[in-house]
C-alpha cells in the first residue's frame, strides 16, 4: 500500500510541473493536447490524495480508540475502524475535489466559443465555477452531520479570503491597517457559543456541545442552574444540582438574590469567588487543556520533522515544543475561565442578569485570551469558532421562531459555493489566499501558478559537445 503511494508521489511530481505549466494563463482557454495533459496529471493527483485520505482517516480512527483508552478491546475497535466506510468517504470526497483542475480544462475548453463575446476573465470564472460545483458533489455520500460541518467551515474560508482579499482593500485607512480582527470576531463567536452552552445548548451539535461541557467541565444540570438564576425562574435542573450538591435552596425565591448563584456553584463553599477560581483554573490546565494539547503538539512536531530539529539543535527545539503545548493549553484555561471569573465577580452588581448580557461579557473575556496564541494560530481560531458560532447563532434563532430551520439544499449551496470561489481564486489570485489554505489547495489540485520554480542550468543539464568553461579561481 505505501509503496503504491510513493510510486503515486513519484510520478505526479513531473505531471504536477506540467499542469502548472499549462496553467500558466488560466484566463486563456487550454490547447486541446494541454487540456488532455492538464486533465492526466489530475487524475494521477486524486488517485493518490484518496489513497492519502483513506490512510489519514484509517489512522485517525485508530487514534481515537488509543486516546479514549479502550484498550481491553482495542484489536477489536481497532478492526472495527479498518473495514468501515469512513476511509472510502473520505477517499471519495478528497479525490473528486482533486480533480477540478481536469474538470475546470474541460468546461473551459467547452466555452472557448464564449471569448469572442465575453472578456476572459469572466470566461475563466464561468469555467471556475462549473468545474467548482462539479467536484463538490463528491461530499454527497458523506453524512448530513458532517456535511453541515464542512459546509460551514468552507463558507467561513471563503467569505474570510474574499473579503480580506477584495473588500478590505477598498476600506478606509483605519480599516485596513486595523490588525486585530481576529480577537474581534474571537470575542462576537465566543459570546454567541458561551451564550448556547447555558441558554440554547440545542444549537449546538451534540458532540460539540458534549465537547464544551467537558472543556468548561460544567455539567448539565449546573448549566440549567445558571440559566435558572439569570432568568429568575425556579427549574428541575436547579433542584437537581441542589440536591446533588447537598446544598440547601433559599426559602420563598430561591433565585431572588444572584449573590447565591457563585455561592451555589462554588466547588468549596467556605472560600470566597477568587480562590475558587483560581482552583478552577488550576485543574483546568492540569487534567484538561494540557493532557489535550500535549499529545496533539508532540504528534505534529514528529510529524513534520521535528525530531531532526531535536538532532541538530535539542534545546531550542524543545524549549518551541513547550511553549506551544503551555500557550494552547493556557489559552484554552483562559477562554473557558475567564467567563466563569466574571460571572462570579459580577454576580452582586445590579442590573446584569440575562442571557444577553452575561454573554456579551463572557464574548469580551474570552476574547483577551486569544492574545496568548501567536499570530498565526489566532485566525485558525477565530474561523473555527466563527463555524460553530454561525450554527448556533441561526439555530437559536430558530429555536425563537423567526428563521426557518435551514435545509440541506441550503447547506449543499454554502458547500458548492465556497469550494468553487476558493478553487477559482487560488487559480487566479494565489498569493492572496491565507498560507494555510493555500498549502491545503495546493496539496488538492497541484501547485499554484509561479510556485514552481524553473531549476538552474547546472553542468549536468549543458548540451552535448560543448565544454563546461570552469569558474574562475579567486585571487590569493
Amino acid at each position: 500500500f505505501l509503496y503504491f503511494i510513493g510510486r503515486f508521489k513519484t510520478g505526479t511530481k513531473l505531471m504536477g510541473r506540467t499542469e502548472e505549466l499549462e496553467a500558466a494563463n488560466p484566463s486563456a482557454p487550454p490547447t486541446l493536447a494541454a487540456a488532455q495533459r492538464i486533465m492526466w496529471a489530475s487524475v494521477r493527483r486524486a488517485l493518490r490524495n484518496a489513497l492519502y485520505a483513506a490512510a489519514a482517516r484509517t489512522a485517525l480512527g485508530v487514534a481515537k480508540v488509543l486516546i479514549k483508552r479502550r484498550f481491553d478491546d482495542f484489536l477489536k475497535r481497532a478492526a472495527d475502524e479498518l473495514i468501515t466506510l469512513n476511509p472510502v468517504k473520505w477517499a471519495v470526497v478528497i479525490g473528486t475535489l482533486s480533480l477540478f483542475r481536469a474538470v475546470r480544462a474541460a468546461v473551459h475548453l467547452a466555452l472557448a466559443a464564449l471569448h469572442n463575446f465575453l472578456p476572459g476573465p469572466a470566461v475563466s470564472a464561468m469555467a471556475s465555477g462549473v468545474a467548482g460545483a462539479t467536484v463538490a458533489q463528491g461530499a454527497r455520500v458523506m453524512e448530513q452531520s458532517t456535511r453541515t460541518e464542512l459546509a460551514l467551515y468552507m463558507f467561513v474560508r471563503a467569505v474570510h479570503s474574499v473579503v480580506s482579499s477584495y473588500v478590505l482593500p477598498l476600506a478606509p485607512e483605519p480599516l485596513r491597517s486595523f490588525d486585530h480582527y481576529d480577537v474581534l470576531t474571537m470575542g462576537a463567536t465566543g459570546a454567541q457559543i458561551l451564550y448556547a452552552i447555558v441558554f440554547s445548548p440545542g444549537s449546538h451539535s451534540p458532540s460539540y456541545m458534549d465537547f464544551l461541557q467537558r472543556c468548561t467541565l460544567l455539567s448539565k444540570d449546573e448549566c440549567g442552574a445558571i440559566a435558572a438564576f439569570h432568568r429568575d425562574h425556579t427549574t428541575p435542573l436547579l433542584v437537581r444540582e441542589a440536591i446533588r450538591r447537598n446544598i440547601g435552596l433559599p426559602a420563598g425565591h430561591p433565585t431572588q438574590n444572584m449573590a447565591d448563584m457563585a455561592r451555589f456553584m462554588h466547588s468549596r463553599q467556605d472560600e470566597g469567588s477568587l480562590m475558587n477560581s483560581v482552583r478552577w483554573v488550576l485543574r483546568h490546565f492540569t487534567t484538561f487543556s494540557t493532557p489535550l494539547y500535549a499529545p496533539l503538539k508532540i504528534s505534529t512536531f514528529l510529524l513534520f520533522g521535528g525530531h531532526r530539529a531535536v538532532m541538530k539543535a535539542p534545546v531550542p527545539a524543545l524549549t518551541k515544543l513547550v511553549s506551544a503545548i503551555v500557550s494552547s493549553s493556557l489559552f484554552l484555561t483562559l477562554y473557558c475561565g475567564g467567563p466563569l471569573l466574571s460571572l462570579y465577580l459580577t454576580s452582586n452588581v445590579p442590573g446584569l442578569r440575562g442571557g444577553y448580557k452575561i454573554g456579551m461579557l463572557a464574548g469580551i473575556t474570552c476574547s483577551f485570551a486569544t492574545l496568548v496564541e501567536p499570530k498565526p494560530r489566532r485566525l485558525d481560531l477565530a474561523l473555527y469558532c466563527c463555524m460553530h458560532a454561525l450554527r448556533s447563532w441561526w439555530l437559536t434563532l430558530y429555536h425563537r421562531g423567526w428563521v426557518s430551520r435551514p435545509t440541506p439544499a441550503l447547506l449543499s449551496f454554502l458547500w458548492t459555493a465556497a469550494i468553487a470561489a476558493l478553487m477559482h481564486q487560488y487559480e487566479v489570485d494565489a498569493p492572496a489566499l491565507n498560507k494555510k489554505l493555500k498549502q491545503g489547495l495546493g496539496f488538492l489540485v497541484g501547485p499554484a501558478v509561479g510556485d514552481v520554480k524553473t531549476p538552474r542550468r547546472t553542468p549536468q543539464h549543458q548540451p552535448v559537445g560543448k565544454a563546461v568553461t570552469p569558474p574562475p579561481m579567486p585571487l590569493q
